[in-house]
């Protein structure tokens, strides 16, 4: 995990300060991450997924994944991560969701299913919103189903809004991709079969 004192705090948006400072008083933070505007909370804050999960019921795998800004951190959660999936997460395009078994979480996320999705966000507020709080986010797009014709704030689920305790809107940010990850599983050869392209 990153040590907070070699973040160089004079140079972070002070609103991106602030959604650190709320997910570490327990609060669920309306964000845009590299994929999606979406819901986020700290990954071992079980009130805040609690509530977080109340607001997608279904499609558990599709709707729900852990984010994290480093292959490091990565690795933290999932020690034996394939060199197959760091080559994956290295090369690909497109940001990339992958379902892994992992015992290395919280318990009340690994109790919630035997595979968490896991995708590396480096967009510079999440990536950064990481560091300061030093650990993985849960996150969750704020739009329900299919939705999602627009990543304009405007167009946002107002259900989601209602459940955010704060909402950070970015200026000037860069490589947003507007749609969701790619979701792949591994099968027991170690080979991508891709849950949604």
């Amino acid at each position: 995990m990153v040590q907070i004192n070699s973040i160089d705090f004079q140079n972070i948006d002070p609103k991106i300060l602030a959604a650190a400072s709320a997910l570490k008083e327990g609060k669920i933070v309306l964000i845009q991450t590299q994929t999606l505007w979406s819901l986020i909370c700290l990954l071992d804050d079980e009130k805040s997924i609690k509530r977080l999960l109340s607001f997608k019921r279904d499609n558990f795998h599709f709707n729900y994944e852990c984010l994290v800004d480093s292959i490091e951190l990565f690795k933290h959660y999932v020690p034996d991560l394939s060199p197959r999936v760091e080559t994956l997460l290295s090369f690909h395009s497109r940001p990339l969701s992958i379902l892994l078994a992992s015992d290395h979480l919280p318990e009340h996320i690994g109790n919630l299913s035997s595979k968490i999705a896991f995708r590396l966000d480096n967009s510079v507020g999440i990536s950064t919103i990481i560091q300061l709080v030093n650990q993985g986010l849960w996150a969750t797009s704020a739009f329900i189903g299919a939705e999602i014709k627009s990543n304009a704030f405007d167009s946002i689920n107002e259900s989601a809004k209602a459940l955010a305790d704060e909402i950070v809107e970015l200026k000037n940010s860069k490589n947003f991709t507007g749609e969701e990850a790619v979701l792949v599983e591994l099968d027991e050869e170690d080979n991508l079969e891709f849950l949604r392209e």
